[in-house]
């Protein structure tokens, strides 16, 4: 009886006392804080954000190691048949999606241009490496390239090099240079702050005639107007001057006869 009223009032506190124990230690860099790798090799003893980037790390160099191909199924008699070597004469290297999210106040600091190198510096790929070999990123060649804006992106995720043409990515005289494959694939935001400056700077396009539908043949006879410049996604339709802003029509109200004075 004084057991099951202790137990019942009371609770053991010993495995959360274990769990404090194997708990990793706060520890900051104690060295040369020039030394930015020794500074980030600490991160994820840091706690906070800091230790979530060096999770976040963690994964993105697991996912760019090279892994075992998968196994390719192919139809055969109406059933899946797994492909063997000899069947599957072509072996791609496929190339992790990365995402990276992150809120809008942190574009204000020098995370700005390390996303910036992210975007810009990539590997370019080499055919003879099989997927299943061990693959020396240093051995790698990197490409440097200037910065370009483009306004249009790539799907299958390699751009082209833009140093031996000096074209633009996705022109097709720069594919002969060889691709690359950027470190990071799509970038997600979020903050009010982004959303509103995304909102201010696209007030002046609107979109005039979706790609996805088919022109009519009025359409496809005139020539574009000036202004109008043809988009990934349509026609779009730039205005410079602002939008005239809307007045309400006063009207005016029948004024009421005033009643007579009485004088008494």
């Amino acid at each position: 009886m004084e057991n099951i009223a202790k137990s019942a009032v009371f609770t053991s506190s010993q495995r959360a006392a274990d769990a404090l124990e194997n708990l990793k230690r706060v520890v900051g860099p104690s060295g040369d804080f020039n030394n930015a790798e020794e500074v980030l090799a600490h991160y994820a003893t840091l706690g906070f954000q800091a230790t979530h980037f060096a999770q976040a790390c963690g994964i993105t160099r697991r996912m760019l190691e090279p892994q075992p191909p998968s196994r390719t199924y192919l139809i055969q008699e109406g059933e899946f048949v797994e492909a063997s070597a000899e069947m599957d004469s072509s072996p791609t290297l496929v190339y992790p999606t990365i995402f990276l999210g992150m809120t809008a106040n942190l574009l204000g600091t020098g995370c700005r241009e390390a996303l910036r190198f992210l975007l810009q510096e990539g590997i370019q790929p080499r055919t003879e490496v099989r997927p299943s070999a061990m693959v020396d990123f240093d051995d790698l060649a990197r490409l440097t390239y200037p910065e370009i804006t483009s306004p249009a992106g790539n799907p299958s995720k390699s751009a082209s090099s833009s140093a031996a043409s000096g074209s633009s990515f996705f022109s097709p005289e720069g594919e002969e240079a060889g691709s690359h494959y950027s470190f990071l694939s799509a970038l997600v935001v979020s903050g009010g702050g982004m959303e509103h400056d995304l909102r201010r700077a696209c007030e002046a396009y609107h979109l005039t005639t979706y790609a996805s539908a088919k022109e009519s043949p009025d359409q496809t006879a005139t020539p574009p107007r000036p202004g109008r410049r043809q988009g990934p996604a349509g026609d779009l339709a730039t205005s410079c001057t602002e939008s005239p802003r809307r007045t309400r029509r006063k009207t005016a109200r029948p004024r009421l006869p005033r009643p007579p004075f009485l004088i008494g």
